[in-house]
């Protein structure tokens, strides 16, 4: 329940710089920015925390989730939700999401984020699947390399609930 909660707060504080952005009340001291200077990306100053990211939006996110109390590993599931959405050309939540995760007083851990093959994807499916349309019997793969057959499940949501767990006191 409390991972369900956790992220359902980081998807509504991830979603909140955006519809600031819309509104046109998004980014830290645009007034400090001669006008000629105006980005559509404007500047994320914080004194105490530290956000990097591709754009405002996710580090607005990250800094959302610190100042609301969060720790680091918080800010980065924050952050890179917010990149899923902000970020398409880059990556999208049917990615994979390797991680190592080191907090104060414990041991690291790694989540592996990566993929795993549908149920169905069997070594028997594979011996008797069908050609696709760029193979030849003679040149048939065991596993295509690209098209749907070469997919995975997506593991990066998986491994954000695995980091968000992770990090709980």
């Amino acid at each position: 329940m409390k991972l369900t909660y956790t992220l359902f707060v980081c998807l509504a504080i991830v979603t909140m710089p955006v519809a600031a952005q819309r509104r046109g009340d998004a980014g830290a001291f645009p007034e400090s920015r001669p006008e000629k200077e105006k980005t559509m990306f404007p500047e994320i100053r914080a004194m105490h925390e530290m956000v990097g990211g591709g754009n405002n939006f996710v580090v607005e996110a990250g800094l959302r989730i610190l100042r609301a109390g969060g720790n680091a590993v918080d800010a980065g599931v924050a952050a890179v939700l917010a990149a899923a959405v902000t970020e398409e050309d880059h990556f999208s939540m049917g990615g994979e999401m390797p991680a190592l995760i080191k907090m104060n007083g414990q041991p690291v851990q790694v989540i592996s984020g990566v993929g795993t093959a549908p149920a169905k994807a069997t070594i028997e499916f594979f011996k008797n699947r069908p050609l696709e349309p760029w193979e030849t019997a003679d040149r048939k793969a065991p596993i295509p390399s690209q098209g749907i057959l070469a997919t995975t499940t997506p593991g990066m949501l998986t491994a954000k609930c695995w980091r968000l767990r992770s990090s709980a006191p």
